[in-house]
């Protein structure tokens, strides 16, 4: 069940890379649920190899 909520909510990666939708998708999850206090700026935390 939870990983079809994941899913749903566009927040299940079938690779590592992760855009920076998903990345916003998954923190508004996160913030709904308390599990974070505020959101990160994605280009912070995601570190990106061209």
């Amino acid at each position: 069940m939870m990983i079809s909520n994941y899913k749903e909510a566009d927040s299940w990666f079938k690779d590592p890379k992760i855009t920076e939708e998903s990345f916003n998708n998954l923190q508004n999850i996160l913030l709904d649920n308390n599990e974070i206090k505020e959101k990160v700026k994605y280009k912070d935390l995601i570190y990106e190899i061209n």
